[in-house]
């Protein structure tokens, strides 16, 4: 199990990334948002079906709790804004 939290370069975005190598699914504690009203979304996910593995920030499920699971050896990708804005890109 992984889990690491990068900035951007111009401090407008996070990302935090966790991978789970173990046979068995794990729920990883969230670093803290911004605020409440910027959650952390989900953007790639590989434990989902291929249909909704993959958002883009705008359409990218929220996710509010303090914890996310995370599938047996899957990869999650989630992104918060900093500032208060939402682009297509993250």
């Amino acid at each position: 199990m992984l889990a690491l939290t990068v900035r951007s370069v111009i401090g407008t975005r996070m990302v935090h990334a966790m991978l789970d190598s173990s046979e068995e699914s794990v729920d990883f504690e969230l670093p803290a948002v911004a605020a409440p009203e910027q959650p952390w979304r989900r953007l790639p996910t590989t434990a989902l079906d291929p249909r909704g593995d993959v958002a883009d920030l705008a359409g990218a499920h929220p996710i509010s709790d303090s914890t996310c699971p995370v599938g047996a050896q899957s990869v999650v990708l989630l992104c918060a804004d900093l500032i208060g804005y939402l682009s297509m890109v993250c």
